[in-house]
Parts: C-alpha cells; structure tokens; sequence
C-alpha cells in the first residue's frame, strides 16, 4: 500500500481490511468518520472533507479480487485563481483489482497484465487487502488538481487576463469528461 514499507509501517487514514478466506459477495460499504475525514483532507491538501462513502462489490478468481462500486464525496477546496474556497461533488464509479503479484512485479510485468486494463491494480498481501486506503487513493485520483471555483471565470475576465467569450480550462477537463463518458 502506499506509504508503507517494512521498516516504517503507516496506518492509513481510512484502513478497512478484507480478509480473502472471509471475502463476502455481499457489497460491502465504507463510509469515513470525523477523524478519518479530517486526516484524508490534510493527507490530500483539501480545506475539508465533510463526506465520504463507497459502495462495493467483490468478484474473486482465485487469489485475485476484482472490486468494482461508487465513490461519492463532499468536498471543499481552495480555488486555484481566486484562492476562495467553495464546496465540489464527487460521484464516480470505479474499478479495481487486488492481485499479489503486484507486489512483485515491475512496470513492464505491470503493463504486460492482460486485459485488467479497465481496473487500477492494488496489491494483494498475506491474503488480505485493505479496500479502505484504496478507496481514499481512488478520491485522491479523482480531484482535481487545479481547482477552480464558478468565479474563477469572472476573476479572470476582471483582471483582464481572460477575454469576453473565451474560456479557460483545467489541463485535466478534458480527460476528466472522457472519464465520465467511459
């Protein structure tokens, strides 16, 4: 898991460990606390996180889990142009597969798969996975790096920096509309 090694071992703020031998085909749902929320915001640079839940559910292949569900948060962030804050939704499916070989494998093994393409690999380890860290991961993937309020706009046009008529975007707009449509 991310963050972690042998030496220094970091609980993850939002921990939530699935034991294969005790993997149910029920959809499991996450919903993070106080404390987790506000660590996750500070983890991830966010003014506040004042939702977060997931729901998922579980297909095994053997030694392999592929967990598909709904991420949805409530979020607060500092815009990028008029450094205000102001509140996002998050609403998103997602897609995961929890393999042991990840643990050990190196970029190339990681791209040579299969067809896991649609799924984000985590590892798999000691049997056990830790759905919880991979849902935060999921949430830092799906912020937007560039935040920018519904004033960001007007701020811009004011300071004479945008023109009448012309937008400005995110690098990540486009790939982020992509995402939706897939």
């Amino acid at each position: 898991m991310s963050g972690q090694n042998s030496d220094n071992p970091v609980t993850p703020e939002l921990s939530r460990l699935v034991l294969l031998s005790q993997l149910d085909q029920a959809p499991q749902r996450i919903t993070a606390n106080v404390a987790e929320r506000a660590a996750l915001a500070e983890r991830f640079g966010l003014v506040r996180l004042d939702a977060l839940s997931a729901s998922c559910d579980y297909h095994r292949a053997g030694d392999t889990v592929q967990a598909s569900g709904w991420l949805r948060a409530d979020i607060v962030q500092s815009c990028v142009i008029t450094l205000e804050d102001f509140p996002s939704h998050i609403d998103q499916p997602f897609s995961l597969r929890f393999a042991a070989e990840v643990l050990d494998a190196g970029e190339d093994e990681m791209a040579d798969m299969g067809d896991d393409a649609d799924y984000d690999l985590m590892p798999l380890e000691n049997g056990r996975f830790d759905i919880g860290e991979a849902v935060a991961q999921t949430l830092a993937l799906m912020l937007d790096p560039y935040p920018r309020s519904p004033e960001a706009d007007a701020a811009l046009l004011q300071k004479g920096i945008l023109r009448e008529g012309e937008e400005k975007e995110s690098p990540f707009a486009a790939l982020g509309e992509l995402k939706k449509k897939g």
